[in-house]
């Protein structure tokens, strides 16, 4: 993997942005993704199983299954992060699908919270 430094300082994947075309000319876009919460997922369906399982609704740029810390074990949930604009399509054709014999709920995901709550700023 080769990294570039912008002149902000930011490091790049030199790879996958000239693979995807996240930049060019010297200018960095960064492309729009919409983030949706995948739940009721069986405990052995694969990131790569959820990835092709969306891949029919549009663009994929990442298909997640949260894990137990401890174990490794699926927690029955993930997010799949989809192109800009396939959110409203992704959730009306795979909400209710069933996977490896479970129906999936598909739901836009929610920014994370912190693990000390609201209040926890002082």
């Amino acid at each position: 993997m080769t990294t570039l430094s912008l002149s902000i300082g930011l490091p790049v994947n030199a790879d996958r942005s000239l693979r995807t075309g996240w930049f060019k000319k010297g200018e960095v876009q960064i492309p729009m993704m919409d983030k949706l919460y995948v739940g009721n997922l069986s405990f052995d369906v694969t990131e790569d199983e959820l990835f092709d399982a969306f891949a029919t609704i549009g663009q994929v740029h990442a298909a997640e299954i949260i894990r137990e810390r401890d174990t490794g074990r699926s927690r029955g949930f993930g997010f799949v992060e989809l192109s800009n604009g396939a959110k409203e399509r992704a959730i009306l054709e795979m909400n209710g699908k069933e996977i490896k014999g479970r129906r999936i709920i598909v739901n836009p995901a929610r920014p994370k919270q912190s693990a000390f709550g609201a209040h926890s700023a002082r």
